[in-house]
């Protein structure tokens, strides 16, 4: 069960994304360490916490706070997704596991799982995986997002697919018409 500092930590954590406005964030910040310092303790709370730290730029602070939520529950997908995001750089197959599991829990931006999971198998090397990702984060999700166009373009160059790798390049470009990555990649496909 929420308590009252996650709820309002969350809720002005939300506003400032929503508002642009960083002292709304410092807000959340307050609010949930205040939480912390009067004993609180639940999962809701350290993933808000993690969340906080995670906007910051702090992933270490994120991914305690991110693993003391999930070791006490309850786990949701957007929870294990966010913890994948801090352990991308640092540990790519934990970060794949969590993905595969947020993806099978299920949350509202499963598209954003598949999208962050098919980057990290790029990342590895597995190109072909990563194209399975990336096609369901782009095709059943609608993740119309330059980047995921130009990794999955990559991949497919990696395995020589040229005129894949040419298309997604041109969507790309597009989406952002100053992707330098998808204009080299264009260029090396010869079409």
């Amino acid at each position: 069960v929420p308590d009252a500092y996650s709820v309002l930590g969350s809720w002005y954590g939300k506003r400032s994304v929503q508002e642009r406005n960083p002292q709304l964030l410092d807000s959340a910040g307050m609010v949930l360490a205040e939480g912390i310092r009067a004993g609180a303790v639940s999962g809701p709370l350290f993933e808000a916490m993690g969340s906080y730290h995670g906007s910051q730029g702090r992933t270490d602070s994120a991914l305690v706070y991110f693993n003391k939520a999930v070791a006490i529950g309850p786990v949701n997908g957007q929870l294990l997704h966010n913890r994948a995001m801090t352990l991308l750089a640092t540990d790519r197959d934990a970060a794949i596991a969590d993905l595969t599991r947020a993806i099978t829990v299920g949350h509202p931006s499963v598209g954003d799982s598949y999208a962050l999971r098919g980057r990290a198998q790029y990342q590895a090397g597995r190109y072909a995986e990563a194209i399975q990702d990336l096609d369901a984060a782009i095709g059943t999700f609608g993740h119309a997002r330059a980047d995921a166009f130009i990794i999955r373009g990559i991949c497919h160059y990696q395995l020589g697919h040229r005129a894949e790798a040419a298309a997604d390049a041109r969507t790309a470009l597009t989406l952002d018409p100053n992707a330098a990555q998808a204009r080299q990649l264009l260029q090396v496909t010869g079409q």
